[in-house]
């Protein structure tokens, strides 16, 4: 039977920065690197699939309008570039700008309230598909302790 074998993201960037590396250059390097695995995760590390990545809401307000996507399905991750990669140490942070050439979206909405001049649009909830081009994306990652390991604890992406 073959043999499975798949690279621990932590170990290669904790490996490069042991290597003598800067850490943004090895955060970079790792990134990279896991565009091989984001359709599939690593079910071995409890790592779940970024391409697409599930979120369960997204929430925004207009005036008195609400808008809520549910159960959001984002297509697209996989062919990123890379703007930057920002670990802070001392606040435990990682700042990650990305360029998306392509981005699509299904999942369910919600819109309900009101918009100027006092326009009720009642409730309506449906099925939802958008896509975008040239999309960028800012992700703010918390990150905390899980025994030996850093996990992400935390995470808002703009």
């Amino acid at each position: 039977s073959p043999t499975l074998c798949f690279q621990d993201p932590g170990k290669d960037l904790m490996a490069c920065v042991d290597g003598g590396e800067l850490l943004n250059v090895c955060s970079e390097q790792t990134l990279e690197n896991v565009r091989n695995i984001m359709e599939t995760g690593l079910p071995e590390l409890q790592l779940p699939p970024l391409d697409p990545i599930h979120l369960e809401q997204i929430g925004f307000k207009f005036y008195n309008m609400t808008v809520e996507f549910i159960d959001v399905d984002l297509f697209g991750f996989k062919e990123f570039s890379l703007k930057s990669s920002k670990i802070d140490k001392k606040k435990r942070t990682w700042d990650i700008e990305l360029s998306l050439p392509k981005i699509n979206a299904v999942g369910m909405y919600k819109l309900f309230g009101t918009i100027p001049p006092n326009f009720d649009l009642g409730f309506s909830t449906g099925d939802e598909r958008f896509s975008a081009d040239s999309v960028d994306v800012i992700a703010k990652l918390t990150l905390g302790s899980k025994g030996k390991n850093i996990q992400v604890t935390g995470l808002q992406l703009s």
